[in-house]
């Protein structure tokens, strides 16, 4: 036990040594240069009730307030659905998904106010109810299953 816990000791010494050495050699925050990326952003979450969902007047008049607050970035989510973390069907438009069709416009009343975009798709499955599985454990049986999930 003693020899095991000397070899960890040292592997993990030789390995925070390394790390430091290549700190050195990483460049400076500062030295970005004029290019550098500036993000004062908010997450536009999707009104489920009333008309105030994406592509809505109320969606707009968000989209207004973060820009004139100095917001530059928003980001906006839609769902899809798979009913197993190994089966290569994707649902999207159905359900929560149905967001989507606002999602567009939005895009477009985003960049008519100055703001940026990201769009983070969120993936959900049966699977991941009961704390059962999550979506690092999406894994296809043959590259063919792969294939055709990427295709959706």
């Amino acid at each position: 036990m003693r020899r095991v816990l000397i070899v960890l000791l040292s592997t993990a010494s030789t390995l925070f040594a390394v790390a430091g050495f290549g700190l050195l050699f990483l460049p400076s925050a500062r030295a970005a240069g004029p290019h550098q990326l500036e993000v004062r952003g908010a997450a536009l979450a999707h009104a489920m009730r009333g008309n105030g969902g994406y592509g809505s007047d109320a969606c707009r008049k968000q989209l207004a307030a973060i820009a004139a607050i100095g917001g530059n970035w928003i980001s906006i989510t839609d769902f899809a659905f798979m009913q197993a973390v190994d089966q290569p069907s994707v649902r999207y438009g159905v359900g929560r998904s149905a967001e989507g069709r606002g999602i567009p416009q939005t895009i477009q009343d985003a960049h008519a106010a100055g703001l940026k975009v990201l769009l983070k798709p969120h993936l959900w499955s049966r699977d991941f109810g009961g704390n059962k599985k999550w979506n690092g454990d999406i894994k296809m049986t043959g590259d063919t299953d792969w294939d055709e999930w990427f295709k959706q």
